[in-house]
């Protein structure tokens, strides 16, 4: 890691060598002056300072020698401060966690982290002509809830309570079209499209409105986060004109604002780069160092870090192919990385594999501390664990099918005291007018 050189350190000694070479500068201004006006006596010091103090006939002397980078050493200073104003930020310090895998690690209730005497039960408006399939993509403004389902073809668009706002579905050659979504930003009233294929973000208003096309041919988008008219392009390790990194942050022109996380090869043995946003923050996970950093728009910095020990995956087998590690049975010794995660203000959740189990790993910003779990249950309200779920502000959203709820509802909600009142009402109207076919429904729980 790259070592931080103290502020104050930095500011001396640029503070010393703009004085120097200020002097130095003058001095030089001063002789200029001296040579173009040689018989005045005011400068005839001035000469003689840069001819070996022969100050008797100063229309004789050599003409003073030009300016060299020593005379504008002063401008250096200057050069770094106005820099680092554009340059990255990197924090290099984070807290580490050393995860140990152990033969007890269990189920948590979620009382850990959410308010479980309460939950909504949203059943989302009906798209017939475009029912929602598994769900894919799931993004919510607090206001707005947008999902991407299989398809990957259209956008569905609600409010949180479920209403339909709209489908936005527009695919084709053409410069307002895409062929396929990668990733979705709801920002303000507009809608921005990911088209990793064409290498475009598409801007449409709320409403389906086609507003531009933003080109990003030099870069390279596999996932991206949209902040303040700015787009985070999160590039899954594939080399880009400008450079191997996994963020690019550029405006709305396709302008390059900023670029970090650097990397020398393409990891294929690891999950791919996630990317997520929560209000106004964003964090991407890096393969490289199992790290979760907070990206904006001129800083970029490590959250949590996670070591896996012995079970950690070496370097040199994450340049493989997956094919040809499993071949070799390497991928049962070693954790690839981490796999997904979600967070919020105050904790992280991380999900990895280990020899074909699951683990999740709860992470309080807050307090620092972790603790190692295989998933949630839900003992209250609907009873419902957290498997499908996505966190936004201070919600969370399980998301379940219809055929999915149905089903459950008759091999299990349905057995006597499983359910107590309202939530056994609630969802018992809910069934009812639920079909197959339906559009799938959100159980939304409030975190603590």
């Amino acid at each position: 890691m790259k070592k931080i050189i103290k502020p104050t350190l930095v500011v001396a000694v640029l503070a010393v060598s703009a004085a120097i070479g200020y002097e130095s500068y003058n001095r030089y201004q001063n002789q200029q002056s001296a040579f173009a006006n040689p018989l005045l006596e005011e400068n005839i010091n001035a000469l003689s300072d840069t001819n070996g103090g022969s100050y008797r006939y100063p229309h004789l002397l050599g003409k003073p020698k030009s300016c060299t980078l020593y005379h504008y050493l002063f401008l250096i200073p200057i050069f770094f401060i106005l820099v680092s104003c554009n340059e990255i930020s990197l924090d290099t310090k984070c807290p580490t966690i050393n995860v140990e895998l152990t033969d007890n690690v269990e189920e948590l209730d979620a009382d850990t982290i959410l308010t479980t005497d309460s939950a909504e039960l949203i059943p989302l408006q009906s798209t017939d002509n475009r029912p929602i399939g598994n769900v894919e993509i799931f993004k919510s403004d607090g206001e707005r809830i947008a999902i991407v389902d299989d398809n990957y073809e259209s956008i569905y668009i609600f409010s949180v309570n479920g209403t339909l706002v709209n489908v936005i579905h527009s695919v084709g050659k053409a410069n307002s079209e895409y062929f396929e979504i990668a990733d979705i930003c709801l920002e303000k009233d507009f809608v921005y499209i990911l088209d990793y294929r064409k290498r475009v973000v598409l801007k449409y208003t709320i409403r389906g409105e086609f507003v531009k096309s933003i080109n990003i041919e030099k870069y390279w988008g596999n996932q991206m986060a949209c902040k303040n008219g700015l787009i985070y392009l999160i590039n899954d390790y594939s080399p880009t004109d400008i450079g191997n990194y996994e963020v690019f942050v550029i405006d709305e022109n396709g302008n390059l604002i900023n670029k970090y996380l650097p990397f020398e090869f393409t990891y294929m043995a690891t999950p791919p780069v996630s990317c997520l946003q929560n209000n106004d923050e964003i964090m991407i996970v890096s393969q490289s160092d199992n790290t979760i950093y907070e990206v904006k728009e001129d800083k970029c910095s490590p959250i949590v870090r996670l070591d896996y020990g012995n079970k950690q995956m070496p370097e040199k087998f994450k340049k493989n192919d997956l094919r040809n590690l499993s071949e070799e049975k390497v991928l049962d010794k070693y954790i690839l990385g981490i796999k997904r995660f979600r967070f919020s203000d105050k904790i992280i959740i991380i999900d990895f594999d280990y020899d074909s189990e699951e683990y999740t790993l709860l992470y309080n910003r807050i307090t620092g501390k972790s603790t190692l779990t295989k998933g949630f249950v839900v003992n209250s309200n609907y009873r419902v664990g957290l498997s499908n779920y996505y966190i936004s502000g201070e919600y969370v959203y399980e998301i379940m099918d219809a055929s999915t709820l149905l089903f459950t509802y008759d091999a299990v909600f349905k057995q006597k005291d499983y359910l107590q009142d309202p939530y056994k009402s609630k969802l018992d109207d809910i069934v009812r007018a639920l079909k197959d076919s339906d559009n799938p429904v959100i159980f939304r729980y409030k975190l603590k």
